[in-house]
């Protein structure tokens, strides 16, 4: 690839079972070699010896602490780059277009069990995997099964879904609301054993509460150190089969939940001391302002990688973290060409329109927004009977993209 640069050898955390079996047999050889100095020397050397050697030991097995999500150190950094370099695979999937499910803004898609549930408007509705509407879930007014709000939603495995709003979590099935839960979360998360929901200091606390499959309480958790609130703007974000985290403010910690054991941890999200260093800079009227020179500005994670978004003034930055072997890619969003659809990358929502949709299969979701060029541009097999709106309005074009693991994009 052009423009790469030397990439350093991945860093991937060791397990504490091994290394407390690593601990062990090391422990064993050492009191063994221990035993053979001490038949060559004095016994009053003995002790020295086997110190000096049980010092070693943990020396050797201490290894570095994983202090964060993504080390600077073992990133993979890439110049001027095309997006065929960066990208296994994409999808471009029409969303169907009729009066009933005209979309004029996207709030949040979820990509889960071969559907689309997408967030538009004042509206929750669901698109198979072809992009043929199904039906509107709920949206916001005061009747029958319609929301005050919609805060976040997620998706069951029998494809009932959980919203919360404002009154609180209302479950809804395939005939409409089925059950209602009096916590009122900010998000929430489907976990493997239940669900996951993150609530505010004016909606029951500031804290993680893990619900049950019959949604009765079985734990909660809070960040270890003061925070005022959690990043409203963020999602939970699954990092493991059972294990979450979410951004605490705006800033560069994470907290992190164990759906299976209930243990917590709080880390950082880059380990470089300059991420939270505030920077002087001129606004577009030309006023100095002072802000960080990182601003995590979005989270999104599909079923293998974690997407940041991350404006470092004055360049923006994808950063593509891979859950497998913990590597990073470090991709500066303005050098990117995209030889691909043709579209300038930074003006358009073919990549940026990642925030707030997640995935669980191996695809980032974004969307074109939809007109009758893109359709034809981007889906070539596309059906125009898809399109039954009078006014020639059409709904946005889908974007699935599987990207490489970061020691593909070398």
């Amino acid at each position: 690839m052009a423009g790469s640069s030397v990439v350093a050898t991945t860093k991937t955390p060791v397990p504490v079972v091994l290394v407390m079996e690593m601990a062990t047999t090391q422990m064993a050889a050492v009191v063994v070699l221990a035993v053979r100095l001490n038949s060559m020397r004095s016994a009053s050397h003995f002790k020295y010896i086997l110190a000096l050697c049980c010092l070693l030991v943990l020396v050797s097995c201490g290894g570095e602490k994983n202090e964060a999500l993504i080390d600077p150190r073992y990133v993979v950094e890439t110049g001027e780059v095309k997006l065929s370099e960066l990208v296994d695979s994409m999808r471009f999937i029409p969303l169907e277009t009729n009066d009933e499910c005209l979309i004029g803004q996207i709030r949040r898609i979820k990509h889960r069990n071969g559907r689309f549930f997408i967030q538009a408007d004042d509206r929750l509705m669901v698109f198979d995997e072809e992009g043929r509407f199904e039906r509107v879930v709920t949206k916001i007014g005061d009747g029958p099964d319609e929301l005050i709000s919609i805060l976040d939603y997620d998706v069951a495995d029998n494809n009932n879904i959980a919203v919360s709003s404002g009154w609180g979590i209302v479950v809804f099935g395939a005939d409409g609301v089925i059950n209602k839960v009096p916590i009122k979360p900010a998000s929430i998360r489907r976990t493997s054993n239940g669900w996951l929901a993150v609530t505010s200091p004016l909606q029951n606390g500031n804290k993680m509460v893990a619900l049950d499959e019959n949604w009765d309480t079985v734990g909660t958790a809070m960040a270890t150190a003061d925070f005022d609130y959690w990043n409203p703007d963020m999602d939970l974000i699954p990092l493991s089969d059972h294990t979450y985290f979410h951004q605490i403010r705006i800033g560069n910690e994470l907290f992190e939940y164990d759906s299976e054991s209930g243990a917590t941890r709080q880390y950082k999200i880059i380990d470089s001391p300059d991420v939270m260093t505030p920077q002087e800079y001129a606004d577009y009227n030309g006023n100095l302002m002072e802000c960080p020179k990182h601003i995590i500005r979005y989270i999104t994670a599909n079923k293998d990688q974690i997407l940041l978004y991350v404006i470092e003034n004055p360049e923006v930055f994808y950063y593509i973290y891979d859950k497998k072997d913990h590597s990073t890619a470090r991709i500066n969003v303005r050098k990117i060409t995209d030889d691909i659809s043709g579209v300038e990358i930074e003006n358009n929502s073919l990549l940026g329109a990642m925030s707030y949709n997640d995935s669980d299969d191996a695809y980032f979701v974004s969307y074109l927004f939809g007109t009758p060029e893109m359709n034809a541009k981007f889906v070539p097999d596309f059906n125009p009977s898809m399109v039954e709106c009078m006014d020639d309005e059409t709904n946005p074009i889908i974007v699935l993209t599987k990207f490489k693991t970061p020691s593909e994009m070398k």
